[in-house]
């Protein structure tokens, strides 16, 4: 049970010393964006770390007036302290304090500048820190430099690429900065496929064709032919001959009936005339034997 309590009392000790040492290094950063272009305006603000145990402070920012254009009116304090800021052409003065010390990390100071001239620095200088028992503090501090983002800045192709070599292409800001970079490879230009070797039902056929630029060839495999289908042609034969037949019959026993019906007006005809003639013939030859008859 001793030992236990040695051992939290132990850290006990450790944290307590702990918390002034963290105290005493508060740090002041400047966040803003790491790239603009001439002309932009950016939003630039002073940040406090967690547990700086500040109660009063005294800041500047500084850059050159060549280089940044502070935007009228835009500088206001943050919500950490009661503060006063004062406003020059080439700075942004902070004073604040405040009743209890800063426990917790937050903004100090936002403001906007104009940009004049890219790769230019914000800096922060600490005037003054004190914490909550009246001291003075080393406080850090973090500054920004906003370099050219060559938004500007147009890519001009040195070398176009090609399907075997890669081009370039350069950029130059008004800033001064030069930079290139290549251009990757572009596709081959092919040209028509030419069959090299026809396919069979057996065998695979082959094709290729030839890039008009570097010669490259490029082939590829023709699909097999299919056999024909034998089953089905003669069947689909089959029923188109007896769909013909069909047809035929159909479109001539018509015909036969009316060439009979044609026919048989000839045949009754003669043979009406044959039988008269038969008549007529047996007619006279009796009548001859009677007149025979009489005369003997």
């Amino acid at each position: 049970m001793k030992r236990v309590f040695s051992f939290l009392l132990i850290i006990a000790i450790l944290c307590t010393m702990a918390v002034p040492c963290f105290a005493a290094n508060p740090t002041v950063s400047i966040n803003t964006v790491n790239s603009a272009t001439v002309g932009e305006t950016i939003t630039v603000s002073v940040n406090l770390s967690a547990n700086s145990n500040l109660a009063g402070l005294k800041i500047s920012v500084n850059f050159n007036a060549s280089e940044f254009q502070l935007v009228s009116g835009s500088a206001k304090a943050g919500s950490l302290f009661m503060a006063e800021v004062v406003e020059g052409t080439s700075f942004v003065k902070h004073t604040g304090v405040s009743v209890n010390p800063i426990t917790s990390s937050g903004t100090v100071l936002t403001f906007k500048l104009k940009v004049l001239k890219t790769g230019g620095r914000v800096t922060v200088a600490i005037n003054e820190a004190i914490d909550g028992n009246n001291k003075n503090v080393t406080v850090a501090t973090s500054n920004a430099t906003i370099k050219c983002s060559h938004a500007n800045a147009k890519w001009v192709v040195t070398k176009n690429a090609t399907c075997t070599e890669k081009g370039s292409e350069t950029r130059e800001c008004s800033c001064g900065d030069v930079s290139t970079r290549d251009i990757k490879l572009v596709n081959h230009i092919f040209g028509a496929w030419v069959i090299t070797k026809e396919a069979t039902e057996t065998e695979k056929g082959a094709k290729e064709r030839i890039c008009k630029v570097c010669a490259k060839k490029e082939t590829a495999d023709i699909a097999k032919i299919a056999p024909p289908q034998t089953t089905t042609e003669t069947e689909t034969e089959t029923q188109s001959e007896t769909q013909t037949q069909s047809e035929t019959e159909t479109t001539t026993i018509p015909q036969n009936q009316d060439t009979n019906k044609t026919d048989a007006k000839p045949v009754v005809v003669g043979a009406i005339f044959f039988v008269v003639g038969i008549a007529v013939g047996i007619g006279a030859t009796l009548f001859i034997i009677k007149r025979k008859a009489k005369e003997e």
